[in-house]
């Protein structure tokens, strides 16, 4: 029972790779010793048949000979110029376009977005817009209305949407003064926002000057 937890606690990938085990005589731990070594080289600096694999493929697989048939077979493949076997890729299309929000003044201007079930919302170094699924504007405001965090230096934000939730979520940087650096938070009350003030849950976190 003890040799068999022993020789268990080597990967199952890594014996696969190695020389066989020592004859049903050894010592159980003489033969997990064994098969270490000869997965991690000798004691002369030299690397064992897995070690030396990684280092030049990169990674292991459970069955090397499998694998160099299935590279040779894709090279072979390419060489022809055939496709076969392979997936036929279309090529992505534009269903929907249309100009997003302007930043004047600020740069980079820090542009991301979500999309939820009915709206998609872009934020900027300065502002936020509220687009209906179809790319109509349905409001625009400034990120100080928008955390609620008026008079502020307001930047960086953060937009995402959560499926679970059904739920816009808003992250970023409000600096009332040296001494006063916030984290603006907050969530839409709604999956459909209307606005970017009372549709919306406002918080924020104090760091003070830090």
């Amino acid at each position: 029972m003890n040799r068999q937890l022993l020789l268990l606690s080597v990967p199952p990938l890594v014996l696969g790779l190695l020389v066989p085990l020592a004859s049903a005589s050894d010592a159980a731990s003489g033969a997990a010793k064994f098969q270490i070594e000869a997965a991690s080289g000798g004691g002369d600096g030299t690397l064992g048949i897995a070690a030396a694999r990684a280092m030049s493929q990169g990674y292991l697989v459970p069955d090397q000979a499998r694998y160099e048939r299935a590279k040779a077979q894709a090279a072979k493949r390419l060489s022809s110029g055939s496709t076969k076997g392979g997936p036929t890729l279309a090529a992505p299309a534009t269903l929907l376009r249309w100009d997003g929000l302007t930043s004047p003044g600020h740069t980079p201007s820090d542009s991301t977005g979500a999309i939820g079930t009915t709206r998609f919302i872009e934020t900027v170094n300065a502002k936020v817009g509220i687009y209906d699924r179809a790319g109509a504007l349905v409001n625009s405001d400034s990120l100080s209305n928008f955390w609620q965090e008026s008079g502020n230096n307001n930047f960086d934000p953060q937009i995402m949407w959560d499926a679970k939730t059904k739920r816009f979520y808003y992250a970023g940087d409000s600096v009332a003064s040296a001494t006063d650096n916030r984290l603006a938070y907050g969530f839409s009350k709604t999956a459909s926002p209307n606005n970017a003030t009372s549709d919306w849950c406002h918080y924020q976190v104090g760091y003070g000057s830090d």
